[in-house]
């Protein structure tokens, strides 16, 4: 996973612990054994499990959203989502609650050719969610546009990028990146 991701380093630098499961073919089951993984290594090591940050490029995304919307965390709030060519399209968003979770990246491609338009859709119901000033269309030149007028201090994130759904885009990485710096201790 490291491989693909190439997360450890930033991580760490930013004073994160980060863990990687292995991989589980969605389900709901998924979801739980996912939400156990977070809680296994929250007990396990001396954390801040305010700082939890979920994370995952297209199953790994699906089940990062996933776990925070059904709770599968218990007492845990993960502090943010990112999420990459995930298979959740807005039409499976509505019947979900809103979490506590109060930051999301959604970075999806035009050119996904296993989820074609997805990525807008959750990124609007995200906003939606946490009654976000709409989300803007993107201009022209730019990869990403975000919207930091939500309530309770929420933030959602979209990126389109041109990336095949089997690559992790520059994007997803540039977007943790930065959000590492900002939390930095």
């Amino acid at each position: 996973s490291e491989q693909f991701y190439q997360l450890t380093q930033p991580a760490t630098a930013a004073g994160y612990l980060i863990a990687f499961s292995d991989a589980v073919p969605l389900s709901k089951a998924a979801i739980n054994v996912q939400g156990d993984v977070v809680n296994e290594v929250a007990s396990r090591w001396c954390i801040d499990v305010g700082r939890i940050v979920l994370a995952g490029h297209s199953d790994g995304g699906s089940l990062a959203q996933g776990v925070v919307l059904r709770q599968a965390v218990g007492e845990i709030k993960p502090s943010a989502i990112f999420s990459s060519a995930a298979g959740i399209n807005s039409t499976d968003l509505q019947t979900e609650s809103c979490p506590t979770t109060r930051r999301v990246s959604v970075v999806h491609s035009g050119r996904d050719e296993r989820f074609p338009n997805f990525g807008r859709g959750v990124a609007d119901w995200w906003a939606r969610c946490f009654a976000c000033k709409p989300l803007p269309a993107i201009p022209q030149g730019q990869v990403c546009v975000d919207t930091n007028s939500c309530a309770e201090g929420g933030a959602v994130r979209y990126c389109e990028t041109n990336s095949t759904h089997a690559q992790l885009p520059p994007t997803f990485q540039e977007e943790i990146g930065r959000f590492l710096r900002e939390t930095k201790q």
